[in-house]
């Protein structure tokens, strides 16, 4: 779980998420991958109800690689089909500026896992953006989400 820290600046988003992804682990199993994976935050947490737990991230990170998977996320990523039971990424959702939540009805069953951090998002985004005195946009392709200029 995310450590939660009442000096940080983020700890009531990092509490909020840490009880609503709490109360969705039980309906992973199998083999796990966590997308942009960052510093493994919920692995153990994961093991408690998967078999395996695959971390991957890109190698441009910030946060030094922690990663099983490093791969280029604009590129098909180097996986097997139908290999994945679960898809998590929990440590993607600081990095971006627009709303993964569009997509819960395609993430089906990683959708409820997703939407238990929306209420989370939507918190952290708001105060993120007001304390930074920046207008939120949405970006409409991938190519806005990874060009750093767009933001």
């Amino acid at each position: 779980m995310y450590v939660e820290q009442k000096s940080g600046h983020n700890w009531l988003a990092l509490k909020i998420s840490n009880e609503k992804i709490k109360d969705r682990l039980p309906a992973l199993s199998g083999l796990v991958l966590d997308l942009g994976c960052g510093v493994r935050p919920f692995e153990e947490d994961i093991l408690q109800h998967a078999n395996k737990y695959v971390g991957l991230d890109w190698g441009n990170t910030l946060h030094g690689t922690h990663a099983d998977i490093i791969s280029d996320l604009n590129k098909p990523l180097p996986i097997s089909s139908n290999c994945i039971d679960h898809i998590v990424s929990f440590e993607v959702m600081e990095h971006l500026s627009f709303s993964v939540f569009r997509a819960l009805e395609e993430n089906r069953p990683i959708g409820r896992i997703q939407q238990s951090r929306l209420e989370a998002y939507r918190t952290s985004s708001k105060v993120r953006h007001e304390e930074n005195q920046v207008k939120r946009k949405e970006p409409t392709s991938l190519k806005q989400v990874f060009d750093k200029t767009y933001f």
